[in-house]
């Protein structure tokens, strides 16, 4: 799931690329978001929220056409992974951290983007 998540990843960095529209970045968005569970590995962490940072992705989900519901699924899922990484070893989470935070800042302000 991490390769296929860095792919996506990869394609959105790329300039002017027209192979993912926003459609298809919410579909994607709402699948991983309807099959992850914690726990969550960090890896796994790291990719997701770097995924859910990307300015396309970012643009695409606070679009009116991705429902607040779903938004708040994103905000849950991060402080599920927030309270299972103070359960263990803090080094191991320490590096995710400040990415969790990220995530929140940007979904947790409810503004939607026409």
């Amino acid at each position: 799931c991490i390769e296929v998540i860095s792919a996506v990843k990869d394609k959105l960095r790329k300039n002017g690329s027209s192979e993912l529209d926003s459609a298809l970045i919410r579909y994607f968005v709402s699948g991983l978001l309807d099959t992850v569970q914690t726990p969550l590995t960090v890896p796994f962490c790291n990719s997701f929220c770097g995924l859910l940072v990307e300015s396309q992705c970012v643009d695409a989900l606070k679009s009116q056409h991705f429902e607040n519901g779903r938004r708040a699924q994103i905000i849950q899922l991060i402080n599920q992974v927030e309270t299972d990484g103070k359960r263990s070893d803090e080094r191991f989470w320490s590096n995710v951290r400040p990415m969790l935070t990220a995530v929140k800042s940007v979904y947790s302000a409810g503004e939607v983007l026409n």
